[in-house]
């Protein structure tokens, strides 16, 4: 078998959706979706537990069909747990286990460097305290330039990424597969992995750059339409880069 080179950052992918590597566990990818599924309230009774909430029945059922109805393997889906302690610290709502999650705000934490800034807000499953505390409503969420705040369970203006464990084995290409491209289409194949790989790379770098404000004297990170502006100037740069240097070996591992 044949597994071209998967790395944190890269992206993969699943039926319809295009999913960012978070991490490589061997026989497994955690990966987050690039894009928002869509706007939907977090639990549409306003309740910010993730086990009991209209959007974890979702994303196991309905979402599921979706996937496999464009393509998806749905078999290759595996059960993780994420741990729901509450952003204060309590542990009502104890750990979930499904075949799709939200990001906790820890693992948001753990690989913020990894997750291309969306513009829009979307969930993560951590509640921003509990029931048992006086606050079963609120959730936290992702902003568009990052950062995290909270808004209530019920609220449908929120986008939505999925988390997914996936089994590796599914990005494994047996030889006689491979032998139908020619040597030219499988090193530009590799080309395109390792340009997409530096774009990622500059685009996180962007993301967490600090500059002066010139007129407020204020530091400040770059907001998302001149992140994308400055990607923009530099794609034709990596174009010209990348078909003018020889494509480097080793990112194919026979197995």
């Amino acid at each position: 078998m044949i597994k071209t080179a998967i790395v944190p950052g890269s992206e993969v992918k699943y039926g319809h959706l295009t999913c960012v590597v978070l991490e490589d566990f061997e026989d497994s990818l955690l990966v987050l979706s690039k894009d928002s599924i869509g706007e939907m309230p977090f639990d549409d009774e306003g309740y910010n537990n993730f086990n009991i909430s209209s959007l974890r029945e979702y994303l196991n059922d309905g979402f599921i069909e979706e996937l496999k109805e464009n393509g998806a393997d749905v078999t290759a889906l595996c059960d993780f747990t994420i741990d729901l302690t509450s952003d204060d610290g309590l542990k009502d709502y104890g750990n979930s286990t499904n075949k799709v999650n939200l990001l906790t705000c820890d693992m948001y934490r753990k690989y913020r460097h990894l997750i291309p800034i969306l513009v829009d807000w979307w969930w993560l499953a951590t509640a921003h305290s509990t029931k048992s505390n006086g606050n079963a409503l609120d959730v936290r969420f992702v902003r568009e330039d990052g950062t995290l705040t909270y808004a209530s369970a019920y609220n449908g203006g929120n986008g939505v990424r999925p988390a997914l464990t996936l089994k590796s084995d599914i990005f494994l290409s047996t030889e006689s597969e491979l032998r139908k491209y020619s040597n030219t289409e499988l090193e530009e194949g590799v080309k395109m992995s390792e340009q997409e790989k530096l774009m990622s790379d500059i685009r996180q770098a962007l993301q967490k750059m600090r500059y002066k404000s010139a007129t407020t004297g204020f530091e400040r990170t770059l907001a998302p339409h001149q992140l994308e502006a400055i990607m923009g100037a530099l794609e034709p740069v990596a174009d010209d880069f990348f078909d003018n240097h020889i494509v480097q070996a080793g990112k194919v591992r026979w197995e």
